[in-house]
């Protein structure tokens, strides 16, 4: 029979031929979970706690892979018929613009900057580099309006990742790139530690870069800073100096971090120097000798590091050169090759988010050359009304507030120091910290404040600039009548400088030499008015190179990149600020969560890294700003009266949540505002959460859980999870009550976390606020009791806890199961292999209630990630804690799964969303594909934190993927 109903004449027996499919299928899905979990996967090396799962044989397995998928793809574009084109895919739907936001301003925003280069070669040619969206090229900076392109996504598949550490370009030809991959701020980039040469960075289309024009340097895992020279020699191939670290920034092993050289354009790197964390290049001159110089940290110590043989060996030059206390630095020279060169110091430690000092070197950096500028205790000459910024002296930049408060705090993240090279004296420079910039024009006796980072303090000078400051550049202007768009390029000649790719300002990424004798002539040149200056200057391998050097003020800009993009200073001088225009199409946002709702389907809201909660305008790329600070928590009604229907989002700025009218929020009005009720208003209630401030502390919150639409037909009921209890509101946010946690008796008990034998157990498994280790994921279980709801009984949920963690075994996972609305549950452990805590998903129930998930995976073991069913989940005893590995072949091995959400009503229909991108299962887990890579948009190889799915009116679904680093991306063709 079931021949028959395979075979082509129709079945006469419909249900009883699907029920029988239905069984084989699944019948073929258990013998294969059997066969898996029989034949095991061999012995594997258990993964370390401390997250160092970036091994080599890691590096290489993802390059392969992602290698892999461009070759795949070429092949069905070589197999398809001519002319033949792929349908549509995924289609990026911002955020790109802001109307309005909630400060009530109107800046423009983008996500994390780590680099800010221009093209020698035509002026008008910008790259931007950031720490979680890639590459990104303008070929028209300079106009009112640019234009973008991202130079990491393509077609054909490109790096596998777009977390960037670095950034340069070749100083040969100034069409390559060299991209360092790995932020070091990432505790957890799906690649890092590796330099990607890339093909022409020019191209209007086709691949720019390509995973097989990367190399990575072993034992590292991030990139934290790229220099590019002059090679010696007649192929004159460019000398890549690469500063480069061991585990993430805050437990990474410093003894296999350090520098590296490529001496042949970035073919082949090899070691100059290991044992410390570098963080950062410059090239000076000591004793008339040009060297490099590194920043590097041991132990939390700061180091210097030099090499005087073009970066091929390395030396420790000075051990404490800014006293014990000292952190990470930044360095800035005035120009590369000078002997004036700045550092930007944090303490290290428990206090590395303050500012030890800047200290200035006028012997290249050499020992016993630097000095403290003590500029916390110097007099700011444009300090606003003490009102205005809380406790701000009008005779000091210090005081407690900008000392060791929020306007410089965060201190080893916030690092932005750019020397003005127009100033042959080396006295001015800028920095930049968490809240604020500032600049000095004499060596650092007084500062100015540039910047701020709310629009408060613009009536008394002092224009917006997003917080969080990482970088900065000086950018020459080309011609007024070449900065329009489709004007030819713009070259160094057409301002009357020599064409060459120079270190200027930090614009340029080229190296050339000593800047004492072009720095005269521009000072001169400045005071004789002429506008532009150039001198001849001797570069490392003893020939002449032309060095383009800075203009008067008012032929350049400054630009500042922020953790809200880039902010354009039109005069040369940091003030004109501009509102961050030109971040728009930049769209580089960094999703934690994302919310959509049946009632307004074309409605989409993220939580944000640093950008708050942000609304989506209609169809449009354009989205509001709802909120401020980090966006921890969103989630919408999924039924009920639409004119009744809310949302409710989380910020870091507050342990309540906020609420919003979700009419109001879908037609993204002004009105918005009206309806923000904040803090302890009435969304805190009247119930517990208003009295319980451990946790009411802002970030021990991790978002909301909704049921679905047939378990709540009024849309007014969520559950808010925090570190350690679970709240619910039936009324949109007036009333609370503890659903479940340590708060109630009977609740769901809290997870055991035992002492890993690490310094910090904290990093391991996460904190409450109190210090207690409780167990962290890097899922979206992250930091919280992760929480799912059955889909069809309302009494009925799960949770996923951990039951032991020891470094020798680093958990063991148990499900607690309720099945009477949260008032007792049900604890069974069970036995997985290499269990791995930090890369786990909630629970997720299929569409009809009867199997229940959750996925795991062991980076750096090489084994498969992990989805775990179970048939029966509320069994009673063993039979209740049967877990099987589902097959899931396609599933790039090695690669965190982040989410697992369940088709709202195809039970085998799964997407997962991981480290590379989003993949779906037909089948119930047998095999999985990753979604739109038959169509002409495929998903850039990006995280993928959060994912929705809402029924299209014409039919089918469409899902929306927040990303890490990519903002939010639509599939339409769901399914």
């Amino acid at each position: 029979m079931l021949l028959g109903c395979m075979a082509p004449r129709p079945c006469r027996k419909l249900r009883l031929c699907a029920l029988l499919l239905l069984l084989l299928s699944e019948l073929a899905l258990q013998h294969a979970a059997a066969r898996q979990e029989e034949e095991g996967e061999g012995e594997k090396p258990k993964p370390e706690v401390d997250g160092s799962y970036m091994t080599d044989s890691y590096k290489k397995n993802i390059l392969e892979y992602a290698a892999s998928l461009g070759r795949n793809r070429a092949e069905r574009r070589r197999a398809a018929a001519p002319g033949q084109a792929f349908e549509p895919g995924w289609l990026q739907i911002g955020p790109d613009a802001a109307r309005w936001q909630a400060q009530g301003n109107t800046h423009q925003n983008a996500g994390r900057v780590k680099k800010i280069l221009q093209d020698p070669n035509n002026l008008n040619r910008v790259y931007v580099a950031f720490s979680a969206g890639g590459v990104w090229r303008s070929d028209n900076f300079f106009s009112q309006a640019p234009t973008w392109r991202a130079l990491t996504d393509s077609a054909f598949v490109s790096v596998p990742t777009t977390s960037v550490g670095a950034m340069a370009l070749g100083a040969a030809d100034s069409k390559m790139i060299y991209l360092g991959l790995g932020d070091f701020f990432d505790v957890r980039p799906t690649l890092g530690g590796v330099v990607c040469t890339s093909l022409d960075a020019t191209a209007t289309e086709g691949v720019v870069f390509t995973a097989d024009e990367c190399k990575a340097l072993p034992g590292q895992t991030a990139i934290r800073d790229i220099k590019v020279a002059p090679g010696a020699g007649l192929n004159r191939q460019d000398q890549v100096i690469v500063a480069a670290s061991a585990g993430s920034w805050q437990d990474g092993d410093e003894a296999q971090g350090g520098m590296w050289v490529s001496r042949d354009a970035g073919q082949t790197y090899q070691a100059a120097k290991l044992g410390a964390n570098c963080w950062s290049i410059a090239q000076t001159i000591i004793a008339g000798s040009v060297g490099w110089l590194a920043a590097c940290t041991i132990d939390g110590r700061s180091e210097i590091w030099r090499s005087s043989n073009q970066g091929l060996t390395f030396t420790r030059i000075a051990a404490t050169p800014f006293g014990p206390d000292a952190g990470r630095a930044t360095l800035a020279v005035l120009s590369p090759g000078s002997n004036i060169v700045y550092a930007l110091v944090a303490k290290k430690g428990a206090d590395s988010g303050q500012y030890l000092d800047i200290f200035r070197s006028n012997g290249g950096g050499a020992p016993n050359t630097w000095t403290a500028l003590k500029f916390m205790s110097k007099r700011v000459i444009n300090p606003p009304p003490r009102n205005e910024w809380n406790n701000w002296t009008a005779t000091t930049v210090g005081g407690t507030f900008w000392g060791a408060g929020d306007p410089i705090a965060q201190a080893s993240f916030n690092q932005m120091l750019l020397v003005d090279p127009a100033d042959r004296t080396g006295n001015t420079f800028f920095f930049g910290a968490n809240l604020m910039s500032a600049k000095t024009t004499d060596g650092g006796r007084t500062f100015s404040v540039v910047s701020y980072w709310l629009d408060t303090l613009e009536q008394y000078g002092i224009p917006y600039n997003h917080a969080d400051h990482h970088t900065a550049a000086y950018l020459l202007k080309p011609p007024a009548a070449l900065q329009a768009p489709g004007s030819r390029p713009a070259s160094m000649q057409d301002i009357g400088l020599p064409a060459t790719g120079s270190g200027y300002g930090g614009g340029f990424s080229g190296i050339h030499q000593d800047a004492d004798a072009a720095a005269a002539a521009v000072a001169a040149a400045e005071t004789e008015g002429v506008a532009q200056a150039a001198a001849n200057v001797q570069a490392a391998d003893g020939t002449v190179e032309a060095s383009a050097q800075v203009q008067q003020a008012g032929a350049r800009v400054v630009v500042f990149g922020t953790d809200g993009g880039i902010f354009v200073s039109d005069d040369g001088r940091g003030g004109a600020m501009d509102k961050g225009e030109k971040n728009i199409g930049i769209s580089t946002m960094l999703v934690d969560l994302i919310a959509a709702t049946p009632l307004f389907p074309d409605l989409v809201a993220v939580g944000l890294q640093d950008n708050a909660v942000r609304s989506r305008v209609g169809r449009t790329t354009d989205w509001n700003a709802v909120s401020n600070g980090d966006g921890t928590g969103i989630a919408m009604s999924q039924a009920g009266n639409p004119l009744r229907a809310c949302a409710l989002g989380q910020t870091n700025w507050a342990g309540c949540p906020w609420r919003y009218n979700l009419s109001v929020l879908a037609s993204n009005t002004n009105e918005i505002l009206d309806t923000l009720i904040e803090n302890n208003g009435a969304v805190c209630g009247t119930g517990t959460l208003s009295i319980i401030p451990e946790d009411s502390i802002p970030n021990r919150a991790a978002g909301f859980v909704v049921p679905p639409p047939a378990l709540d037909r009024t849309g007014q009921t969520f559950y808010m999870k925090f570190a350690r209890n679970i709240f619910r509101t039936k009324n949109c946010g007036n009333e609370w009550s503890i659903w479940a946690g340590v708060l109630r008796g009977t609740g769901l008990p809290a997870p055991v976390v035992q002492d890993t034998g690490d310094d910090d157990p904290c990093l391991d498994a996460g904190c409450d606020n109190t210090g207690s280790a409780l167990w962290g994921g890097w899922g979206d279980s992250t930091g919280s009791i992760t929480l799912g709801l059955h889909p069809r009984n309302i009494l009925r949920a799960a949770s996923l806890l951990f039951v032991s963690h020891t470094k020798d075994d680093p958990a063991t996972p148990a499900i607690a199961i309720t099945a009477n609305d949260g008032a007792s549950w049900t604890t069974q452990s069970f036995n997985v292999p290499n269990w791995f805590p930090r890369s786990t998903t909630s629970p997720t129930f299929s569409s009809d209630g009867r199997r229940l998930f959750v996925a795991y995976t062991a980076p750096g073991t090489g084994a498969p990630a992990r989805i775990l069913a179970n048939n029966n989940p509320f069994a009673a005893g063993a039979a209740g804690a049967v877990w099987r590995p589902l097959p899931a072949a396609g599933l790039p091995r090695d690669v965190p799964v982040l989410r697992i959400l369940a088709h709202p009503t195809i039970a085998r229909t799964l997407f997962v969303a991981n480290w590379l991108g989003v993949y779906v299962t037909f089948d119930g887990g047998l095999t999985f594909s990753r979604l739109g890579d038959d169509t002409d948009e495929p998903l850039p190889l990006v995280q993928v934190s959060d994912l929705a799915i809402i029924p299209r009116a014409a039919g089918g679904f469409v899902v929306r993927a927040g990303t890490r680093g990519r903002s939010v991306f639509e599939y339409d063709r769901v399914l």
